[in-house]
């Protein structure tokens, strides 16, 4: 029977991809000037090498790479959530990484959340969602408040502490009685 054959090569290459795909090299926005004559042509044979096989991982949106010490970017953004009373002033419900406005800091803050609303250079596909979930969720906690709104600050992280930029991203607002 040639299928042990047939079976045995396509694990052959599976590996073969996985070994070629998984090489650990930096980014090109990462890679310090005196580095790029080294990885660059690496970066390149592991693009012909995957060329016949490279639909399959963009198709089905699999990779074999991860950074081994990676670090996030130094620009972040902090979440803040408020509600707005009836004299249209907004009072602080939630800011991350502030104990005392920490409503729902258990929910907001598990992992399996983080990505639905955690943006890098925008907001994932999920923001929306999350948007309209939490600012629900924090009209149906607090009656007093005729709205609610969800938006991120930019800030720079730096040596042990960020900078606020005073300026806001992404702001998702619901009235009361908004569907």
């Amino acid at each position: 029977m040639r299928w042990p054959a047939v079976r045995a090569g396509v694990i052959a290459v599976a590996i073969a991809f996985g070994l070629v795909d998984g090489c650990p090299l930096p980014t090109r926005d990462h890679t310090p000037a005196w580095e790029r004559g080294f990885v660059e042509p690496l970066r390149d044979a592991r693009r012909i090498v995957e060329l016949p096989v490279a639909w399959f991982g963009r198709t089905f949106r699999i990779s074999q790479q991860w950074a081994l010490y990676q670090s996030p970017s130094p620009d972040r953004f902090r979440m803040w959530i408020e509600g707005q009373r009836a004299d249209r002033t907004w009072q602080l419900v939630y800011r991350a990484g502030d104990p005392d406005h920490a409503e729902d800091a258990a929910v907001i803050e598990h992992a399996r959340v983080w990505g639905t609303w955690d943006p890098t250079d925008r907001p994932p596909a999920e923001y929306t969602a999350f948007g309209a979930w939490i600012t629900a969720r924090v009209l149906d906690r607090h009656h007093e408040f005729a709205a609610a709104r969800l938006r991120m600050e930019p800030i720079a992280i730096g040596q042990g502490a960020y900078t606020p930029s005073g300026t806001f991203q992404w702001a998702h607002t619901r009235l009361r009685g908004q569907p």
